[in-house]
């Protein structure tokens, strides 16, 4: 994930002709974060906006917004360059700002998870007891193993090289697991599930610490030979997160989404609008009323660490549609490093589908709308963010200039400007703003001397900048402001 180098400049009024004759600066400033006067600029003007969300407004008009956007722009140090050939994309309504808190999952959340995503007659069981595997789970191990020191020095080393340290090691393994095959139950027992909320051991250096976060695992098994798992906790004592995690197959829970998109219609039955109407059926299903689809695209699912194994799948992200705007959904994820406050987690839903369903479902960063504190926020126009971007882009986050590796170079692809929602924190508070923003999003090539040329963030979800639509202050959405 990219860490941005400020956490936010100087507020900018800028005209276009300003920006034209100005010199490009060399480092940006960094200022306070002032929610309350950003708020009351964005009051400034609403009783002259429609304040009914139900009626459609022309932002591109009133904005001076083109529908396309295209410039070419590079850095001072020449390393870095910025191609810009993007459609613009505004919402047709006035955009608002909200008020919105941290929350955590209740015990009837969970039982609404767990019916959704194991299933209201789900065959749960106990895996953390032993002698909990069935012939059949035996036997998948098996067949895993045996193709693995079939090919022992390139796919089974990789495979298994936190496993084994050599092939005769995994030999013994494998005969181990046939004894224990032939002796394993054909099925598991069914076991009532356990809704009560654990507390995780949390220690520093100091020794063990007292934490209000708590947890809960579910087990069920689909058939004979799979076993899925639902991870809940609410740990915004120690990591400021609370989060929700299914995989339809736990065997394949230690993998990771890649970030690239793929074209998986010819490795899937499924399409991709059908897999979106199982994708969305599972959001009604939880009660994610607001939620709307903001990003799609097929992709690999790594199975293992070193992705020596993927799985494809489509990918679905879901995120807040309030007054009919979206929150805009970008690769980013808030941290909280700065010491600003807690750390906080941009919500979303991931649902990921493949031709059997749901293959893996993810909630992070619960919220609960407390207030709307505007209806139509005043908005820079389009020349004035214009202004701000291309002074700006080529100094955020630039580390190659001063990389000093000879013939390495980075050029930023902007494909889409984009203007949405996006969640600032307020400072000391366990709650944040949802506001107007402009993202330039798009992916990044990278050029060296050893490597060649190399594509990151193909799905085109990276947002090398961010800048908030009303005072134009920049946002570094790695800390959430």
């Amino acid at each position: 994930m990219r860490k941005t180098i400020c956490a936010l400049m100087a507020t900018l009024f800028v005209t276009v002709s300003l920006g034209a004759c100005q010199k490009t600066p060399e480092s940006p400033i960094v200022v306070g974060k002032d929610t309350n006067a950003l708020i009351k600029k964005a009051q400034a003007e609403e009783s002259q906006q429609v304040t009914d969300t139900s009626v459609n407004v022309d932002l591109y008009s009133r904005l001076h917004a083109p529908k396309t956007y295209a410039v070419d722009l590079a850095s001072k140090g020449g390393k870095l360059s910025v191609h810009v050939d993007a459609m613009v994309e505004l919402p047709d309504r006035e955009i608002p700002i909200y008020r919105v808190q941290t929350a955590e999952f209740s015990t009837e959340q969970t039982k609404l998870f767990a019916a959704v995503l194991l299933g209201s007659d789900a065959h749960y069981v106990d895996m953390e007891g032993a002698n909990n595997k069935t012939k059949e789970m035996y036997q998948r191990e098996i067949n895993k193993l045996r193709a693995a020191l079939d090919d022992w020095g390139n796919t089974g080393t990789y495979l298994y090289d936190m496993v084994y340290n050599t092939r005769e090691e995994a030999e013994h393994a494998l005969s181990e697991m046939i004894v224990l095959c032939a002796n394993a139950p054909g099925s598991l027992p069914v076991v009532t599930p356990d809704f009560s909320w654990r507390t995780p051991n949390v220690s520093n250096e100091n020794g063990p610490i007292e934490t209000t976060d708590r947890y809960l695992m579910l087990f069920a098994m689909p058939d004979q030979a799979t076993v899925s798992r639902l991870d809940i906790e609410n740990s915004r004592d120690t990591s400021g997160t609370a989060s929700v995690r299914y995989w339809r197959n736990s065997d394949m829970m230690f993998g990771e989404i890649s970030s690239e998109k793929a074209d998986v219609s010819d490795v899937l039955s499924i399409s991709e609008e059908d897999a979106l109407v199982i994708a969305q059926s599972v959001v009604m299903k939880l009660q994610f009323a607001d939620f709307v689809c903001s990003s799609k695209h097929g992709t690999s699912y790594k199975q293992d660490v070193l992705g020596t194994t993927t799985k494809a799948v489509y990918d679905f992200v879901f995120t807040r549609r309030l007054s009919g705007v979206t929150e805009t959904y970008t690769i980013a994820d808030a941290s909280g490093m700065d010491g600003y406050s807690k750390p906080w987690q941009y919500e979303k839903v991931h649902i990921m589908v493949d031709d059997d369903g749901v293959f893996y479902a993810e909630f992070n960063g619960p919220t609960t709308i407390k207030e709307k504190i505007v209806n139509a926020s005043t908005l820079l126009s389009f020349d004035e963010i214009k202004s701000i971007f291309e002074r700006m882009a080529v100094i955020v986050d630039n580390s190659i200039d001063s990389a000093g590796v000879d013939g390495a170079s980075e050029r930023r692809v902007i494909t889409t400007v984009r203007l949405g929602l996006m969640c600032i924190r307020e400072q000391d508070s366990d709650t944040g703003l949802l506001i107007p923003v402009w993202d330039f999003l798009g992916y990044v090539e990278r050029t060296s001397p050893s490597e060649g040329t190399l594509s990151f963030y193909t799905n085109e979800l990276e947002s090398f900048l961010t800048i908030n639509a009303v005072d134009g202050s920049i946002i570094d959405r790695s800390n959430g402001y």
